[in-house]
């Protein structure tokens, strides 16, 4: 009589799945787990430490009592290093031989793509030290240079290197606005002498700029012309006002 009874008081509630995801790969990083206990029994879940990985979310409940219903908690992680992710669809033409890794600051990769071919472009990253990723495809990144690669919102027909920047004309329209640098603490970006030239100067992060002309190359990339220095792409300007079209020319 009394086993009876404790048996009742016993009843095994459904087990509690817990389940480690990569949030952005969608790579499991640990085997899920199964937590089991008596119906009213408590359980939490433990947040494991990954190696490079910080908890961004969770679902389900990390804290809770075993009962006859299904429950489930899903965790999920980013790369520590990674300060932003972008899911985007874009295209990239690659306009110089660019070499490839296995992630974001990984191992350099046998693939280099080459020369005027066109790539999808799955999502962009921001790293904690100021570097721009873009993955191309099932570990391939490439990280951002100006004049490694133009981007597009939809296919363009692969080309040679010679028939994209060969003697360009740039369209420049006079402007007039005020920004800062807005690239990372302590450090120098780099401006050009034309869109995609070569680099003829740096400029310290929040430094005050004047911006008297902006430049839409063929792929949408937005540039500034920074009175008496030379050219920068706008992602790295926060304008401190509204920008006027000039009248000039």
């Amino acid at each position: 009589m009394g086993s009876a009874i404790m048996s009742e008081e016993l009843v095994e509630g459904v087990p509690v799945w817990v389940y480690y995801t990569d949030v952005d790969s969608g790579k499991t990083l640990v085997e899920p787990k199964v937590l089991r206990g008596a119906i009213g029994d408590h359980y939490e879940v433990k947040v494991p430490e990954f190696a490079n990985y910080r908890l961004l979310h969770h679902t389900g409940n990390l804290d809770g009592v075993f009962t006859n219903e299904q429950q489930e908690a899903r965790l999920y992680f980013r790369e520590s290093d990674w300060a932003e992710v972008e899911k985007v669809q874009m295209y990239a033409t690659i306009q110089e031989d660019v070499p490839t890794y296995d992630r974001p600051d990984g191992e350099l990769q046998a693939l280099e793509m080459p020369v005027g071919s066109v790539w999808r472009v799955f999502s962009r990253i921001a790293t904690n030290n100021g570097e721009f990723w873009y993955n191309m495809g099932t570990n391939q990144w490439v990280m951002y240079k100006p004049n490694a690669f133009t981007l597009n919102n939809s296919p363009v027909r692969p080309t040679s290197h010679q028939d994209v920047h060969k003697e360009h004309n740039w369209d420049i329209q006079p402007v007039s606005a005020r920004g800062s640098i807005d690239f990372v603490d302590g450090k120098s970006v780099s401006y050009y002498a034309e869109p995609y030239g070569r680099p003829s100067g740096t400029i310290a992060n929040r430094s005050v700029v004047v911006i008297n002309g902006e430049v839409s190359d063929p792929s949408g990339v937005v540039w500034f012309q920074l009175q008496g220095l030379g050219f920068i792409n706008s992602m790295y300007v926060k304008l401190t006002g509204p920008i006027s079209i000039s009248n000039e020319g």
